[in-house]
């Protein structure tokens, strides 16, 4: 089933069995050696080796069964019959991040702790690869987290790759169908296809399926918990992916030059997958990734073989990591073997401080920001996967747009400005009207108040003169009226006498 022992285990069973088929005192208290070990390794090498152990989840133990495989294969084979080498695809995703994932041998001075400078950047972006059988591929999809894409992220990216964006930076229903459109795209039109794939939820979505059937895609699905020794792209391609882009990640600040040392980000990673997508999804490692799960050419024995996995490890020289920690000094910690040593050489340790120096930390600049660079959101992409081309053409053609909406935001602005300055001017000519018209009708008013104060003073005086004739009349009216009263009254009194002497007269008669 492909599961290995370590090497107690090994030297265990090895003395066990000593001790079984030798008399007693017959088998050395230290037997086997690590020496024993590696002459009986060396001498089975055909069947043995030693190799680092590949994490298997207990899941995908479990289903790795011959009663699984053989049913996978019973349904496998008549899908793929009549189907040729060129139309059997495989699709799936892996991740890839700035930081660096594979720790290598440094030189360093002795007691110091031994470290090395990687990326803060911890975000994860999925790749998702496509091949086929004959050795083929298409351009990969690129899925970062966030919501606005930047235009600069393709410029040194494979030619044709897209990318998309999700909350998380993983696959789902609707980046799958944006990929499937652009699968369907790129492959023309061959006819009948398979696409094996596994059972992700997000492949599985009901427009997904729709649209694969409507355009003569037959989706086939690995059993669950057996993409690790039946998907084509995990047993070869994605293996030798990974190892190249370790090595690519390990000497970036080397590839951009000491006058610009920086450490990678998630922005680098299409630049830092091109080489390794070019030796990856070369023909060679395709035919050999389909051959190795015994999909093309078809064979049950090789699938039942590749259970839980016996893949043998594609060894890559790895290269140092140039960059450093920032230039410091540290005092040297010393173990208490170290001491004991110094001290019968005669030192003093307490007035002792060895300071240990990394030259090259004296020749690496300090780490520039880089720019933001230009996004694409998604409203200038409309639901497409776009390519580094078409997402520079999407900008130019926004920014277009931009250039032209502000031109007539500026003109608005300007209508505006010059409306108001009219309408001020307009304003500024009726209110100086309005004044002058108000200084014509004040000085109107001043000569009609004028005017008619002296009418009224002109009425006054013919009252007062009127009044004072009225007056002057009464007077005489009232002088004559007691004139002729005293008139009267002279002639009545007159009469009166005349009338008294008359009956006077009368009386003495």
């Amino acid at each position: 089933m492909g599961f290995c022992i370590e090497d107690p285990e090994l030297r265990y069973i090895i003395r066990q069995c000593a001790l079984s088929n030798m008399p007693a005192g017959g088998v050395p208290p230290g037997f086997p050696n690590k020496w024993w070990v590696q002459r009986f390794v060396k001498r089975h090498k055909k069947e043995l080796s030693w190799r680092k152990p590949q994490i298997l989840d207990h899941k995908r133990a479990d289903h790795s069964t011959e009663e699984i495989v053989r049913g996978y294969a019973s349904r496998l084979e008549p899908v793929l019959s009549g189907v040729t080498a060129e139309c059997i695809w495989n699709c799936d995703e892996t991740g890839a991040c700035a930081q660096e994932t594979v720790k290598t041998r440094v030189l360093g001075s002795r007691g110091l702790a031994a470290n090395t400078r990687r990326s803060h950047d911890r975000d994860n972006v999925t790749m998702m690869g496509c091949v086929n059988a004959a050795g083929g591929s298409i351009p990969p999809m690129y899925i970062f987290a966030g919501e606005h894409r930047k235009v600069a992220w393709l410029d040194e990216a494979v030619s044709g790759a897209v990318c998309a964006m999700t909350k998380s930076s993983n696959v789902n229903g609707n980046v799958f169908l944006y990929w499937l459109k652009f699968f369907v795209c790129k492959i023309g039109d061959v006819r009948p296809l398979v696409l094996v794939m596994d059972g992700h939820f997000s492949h599985l979505s009901q427009p997904a399926v729709a649209f694969a059937i409507a355009n003569g895609v037959k989706l086939f699905l690995l059993p669950s918990h057996t993409s690790h020794f039946l998907q084509p792209l995990d047993v070869s391609i994605f293996r030798t992916f990974k190892e190249c882009f370790n090595v690519t990640v390990n000497a970036f600040p080397r590839r951009k030059g000491l006058s610009d040392a920086a450490l990678p980000t998630r922005d680098d990673i299409p630049a830092l997958t091109r080489l390794p997508i070019l030796k990856a999804f070369s023909p060679k490692p395709i035919r050999r990734g389909f051959a190795k799960p015994g999909i093309s050419p078809f064979n049950v024995n090789i699938m039942l073989d590749m259970m839980v996995g016996s893949i043998l490890a594609q060894h890559t020289k790895q290269l140092p990591h140039y960059a450093a920690l920032e230039t410091a000094a540290f005092d040297l910690q010393l173990t208490d073997r170290q001491r004991q040593h110094l001290q019968r050489q005669g030192l003093n340790l307490d007035a002792l401080t060895v300071v240990a120096f990394n030259a090259k930390n004296l020749v690496i600049p300090r780490v520039k920001s880089r720019m933001r660079g230009s996004v694409v959101t998604p409203s200038m992409t409309e639901g497409v996967l776009l390519t580094g081309p078409e997402m520079h053409e999407a900008l130019r053609a926004h920014t277009e747009r931009k250039v032209m909406q502000a031109e007539d935001t500026e003109s608005n602005r300007l209508r505006r400005y010059t409306k108001r300055l009219e309408a001020e001017k307009m304003k500024a000519a009726a209110r100086q009207a309005a004044q002058q018209e108000l200084a014509e009708r004040r000085a109107m008013y001043e000569v009609d108040k004028a005017a008619r104060n002296a009418r009224q003073v002109a009425l006054r005086s013919e009252a007062a003169a009127r009044k004072a004739e009225s007056k002057a009349a009464a007077q005489n009216a009232k002088v004559a009226l007691k004139a002729a009263h005293r008139k009267t009254r002279r002639h009545d009194t007159a009469h009166d006498s005349k009338a008294v002497n008359q009956r006077r007269k009368r009386r003495v008669l």
